[in-house]
């Protein structure tokens, strides 16, 4: 059985891209080949993505872009989950892939915390 879709609100550059691709429809579809429906693009992605000069990009890597993308822009979890079409938080997390970049981002927001005092260890006194 097909999961529903989830709608999302279309704003911003993709509201103005989808504005400009407005004026060029043919039929019911936004992107299509003379009026018809796209069912196969990955040559057409192929070309797109060697144009941008990332040749080995996949369509799917975009999930994970996203989700990386709007973690870290501190996107509540939830919006995350519901713009990807998740059901489970182990989903979300497989496509937030964490790099070395982010942990050593991390380090250094910890390490300013704790210069700035805005970082209080939780300290037990020996009883």
């Amino acid at each position: 059985m097909p999961r529903p879709s989830t709608a999302l609100p279309i704003t911003g550059r993709l509201q103005e891209l989808l504005g400009r691709r407005e004026g060029l429809r043919n039929g019911p579809y936004v992107f299509h080949r003379d009026g018809r429906k796209v069912v196969r693009f990955d040559k057409a992605w192929q070309k797109a993505a060697k144009a941008i000069g990332q040749p080995d990009l996949l369509f799917h890597d975009l999930r994970t872009s996203g989700a990386r993308t709007m973690i870290r822009q501190d996107i509540p979890e939830d919006v995350v989950l519901k713009a990807g079409n998740w059901k489970t938080r182990s989903m979300l997390t497989r496509y937030n892939v964490v790099s070395t970049d982010d942990l050593a981002a991390a380090q250094e927001k910890l390490t300013a915390a704790f210069k700035t005092g805005n970082a209080r260890p939780l300290l037990r006194k020996a009883s």
